[in-house]
């Protein structure tokens, strides 16, 4: 997982009587497993699915529901198309309560308008075929406290917000892999042989000291 909360979401108390998850690794955590235990993954065997037949009557009717919902690969990627990376829900249920509310249709190729605050992570979001309707996307605990203070002094006239702990969403969280870990032994001795070479290049040998540069 990129979120390091979702460990703690696994032993919350309420788990205590079925506890359905064992362990939660991060993604980071994942990739130190796979180098500490050295997975040749050039020696993983191909994975091949085996197609079992469908004998459930409740799971065909729930199988051909959905390609009934999804008639073509192109509706189902439009349907996925606002949930995409960790960009949230916003976007799309300002278009459904658009459709469904407001009798405006908005398309998935019909940009909403979008008002930055002091970044990118803190965003209003608005449309001008839809008077009042006012989402916003608060993204990091400082917007999120921000949030928070209008909500308490009743100056939050926002219809929906959206809240995530990390900037940019999920996809930023805390868990993911560092760039670090993705380098060899061999590139970390070449970077640190990098830097070496610059502090010497930078070395006063007769003031004895670094000269940093401007």
């Amino acid at each position: 997982m990129p979120c390091y909360d979702k460990k703690l979401e696994a032993v919350r108390p309420d788990f205590n009587d079925t506890k359905e998850v064992d362990n939660v690794l991060a993604t980071h955590e994942l990739l130190d497993l796979m180098n500490q235990i050295k997975v040749d993954f050039t020696g993983v065997k191909a994975y091949e699915p085996m197609v079992e037949a469908i004998s459930s009557q409740e799971e065909q009717s729930l199988i051909a529901a959905f390609f009934e919902e999804c008639v073509s690969l192109e509706a189902f990627q439009m349907q996925s198309y606002f949930n995409r990376s960790s960009h949230g829900y916003a976007e799309y249920i300002f278009r459904r309560v658009a459709g469904e509310l407001y009798q405006v249709d908005l398309p998935p190729e019909q940009p909403l308008q979008y008002k930055q605050g002091k970044n990118k992570h803190y965003q209003e979001m608005s449309f001008e075929g839809v008077p009042g309707l006012k989402f916003v996307k608060a993204y990091g605990f400082q917007h999120i406290q921000n949030v928070i203070r209008k909500l308490k002094s009743a100056r939050c006239d926002y219809d929906y917000v959206e809240l995530m702990a990390c900037p940019s969403g999920c996809l930023n969280g805390g868990g993911q892999i560092k760039p670090e870990q993705m380098q060899t032994e061999g590139e970390k001795k070449l970077d640190a042989a990098k830097v070496l070479e610059g502090v010497e290049q930078n070395f006063d040998q007769k003031d004895n000291r670094v000269l940093l540069a401007q």
